[in-house]
């Protein structure tokens, strides 16, 4: 049964869980669904089509900048309104529910399409609200985000959650567990691909004699302030260490010449960046805004397959340990610092998670295409 669905995104594209979206909707397409995906656009004042593969990818312009852009401007929320009015779905999925995304998927609804939502971050109170530094607006945000991500989930005749922590929130809210699917990240990347670390360093003129530690996107303030914590007792023990942030950053790091930013980059840099890597790290603290969520850039590590070090924080533990793929820390920089620096001495051991990471990558179990069979699975079970 060829399904109509449209996926609604709070971010702009390509950040954030649009990724989360988008390879959902490619591998849903990759089995004979119609897909059209929404995304924020900042570049561009009007509307936008554009086919990628067989998704096809809508952009609306969006006149909010910054910290509130994601997902709350309601010009965004309209426009995408007034495109649904000649457009009508036999599916709309919600990625969270922030007004540029549940209105317009409640809109879709009231036109006939069966409404599931997604939840892949904790916004709200206890959640990532708490990690914004300015307490003005954590004050401010705090009841609206609250409001948001909680109101409209009972509304949903489905809902997927990323993770156990999630999951257990849905049931608090009093959604019925037969209504929950429980939906992590494909652990593979299929615009990723391992390639020779040399030719990869030679081509984004990096050093070969540095070790490098990956990072992709931005962070927490306080996972920010982890990170480069132990950093710098991973740089007492190994003076050629060079942290590379791999895309966004949202931290200054100017004046130390031990940390290489890329800033955006387009997907071909990206695979020569994190091939260039030696290990890759997720230096997470233990937080409700952590274990609610469960990173994409861990797809990233694993599809170009480098040894990973993380915290104990959430659904990733499991993940690595129960695949071998990497070390897993407490949530301070001695003990982070001590498992890089262990990999750094023990290049057997890191070339083992090396191999596992790859064959956990290219697994039918943990990647997209089997994501996208139980999604369609569960839409087809709650729809019919």
């Amino acid at each position: 049964m060829k399904l109509k669905i449209l996926m609604i995104s709070l971010n702009i594209e390509g950040r954030g869980t649009y990724q989360r979206a988008y390879h959902l909707a490619k591998s849903l397409s990759g089995i004979g669904h119609d897909l059209t995906l929404f995304a924020s656009d900042l570049s561009s004042k009007k509307i936008q089509e554009k086919s990628e593969g067989n998704i096809s990818v809508v952009t609306f312009p969006s006149l909010v900048h910054g910290s509130l852009q994601s997902g709350w401007d309601i010009y965004e929320t309209i426009k995408r309104i007034q495109w649904l009015r000649n457009n009508e779905f036999d599916i709309v999925h919600a990625f969270e529910s922030r007004p540029n995304v549940i209105y317009p998927a409640l809109y879709a609804k009231n036109r006939g399409a069966a409404l599931f939502t997604d939840w892949a971050d904790w916004f709200g109170k206890g959640g990532s609200v708490e990690e914004r530094p300015n307490p003005i607006l954590r004050t401010l945000l705090r009841p609206v985000e609250t409001f948001f991500e909680e109101n409209y989930r009972k509304r949903a005749l489905g809902t997927t959650v990323i993770c156990s922590t999630l999951y257990e929130r849905a049931t608090q809210l009093g959604i019925d567990e037969e209504s929950i699917l429980l939906l992590n990240n494909g652990l593979n990347n299929s615009t990723l691909q391992p390639l020779d670390k040399t030719a990869a360093r030679t081509r984004m003129n990096l050093s070969q004699d540095n070790y490098i530690i990956g990072y992709v996107g931005a962070s927490f303030p306080q996972d920010v302030k982890l990170m480069r914590q132990s950093f710098e007792l991973v740089k007492a023990k190994i003076p050629e260490a060079k942290l590379l942030h791999i895309g966004r950053s949202n931290y200054s790091v100017e004046s130390d010449a031990s940390v290489i930013q890329t800033g955006n980059i387009d997907d071909e840099k990206l695979n020569d960046y994190l091939n260039a890597c030696d290990l890759f790290w997720l230096p997470l603290t233990d937080s409700n805004a952590n274990r609610g969520r469960f990173p994409i850039k861990l797809s990233d590590y694993l599809s170009v397959g480098r040894p990973i070090v993380t915290t104990s924080v959430g659904d990733i533990k499991g993940f690595i340990e129960e695949n071998n793929v990497g070390l897993i820390a407490e949530d301070n920089p001695q003990n982070i610092a001590e498992k890089v620096i262990n990999l750094y001495e023990n290049r057997a051991l890191a070339k083992k998670f090396s191999q596992n990471a790859l064959t956990l990558a290219n697994s039918y179990e943990y990647g997209w295409q089997k994501c996208a069979r139980d999604l369609e699975s569960f839409y087809l079970r709650k729809t019919t």
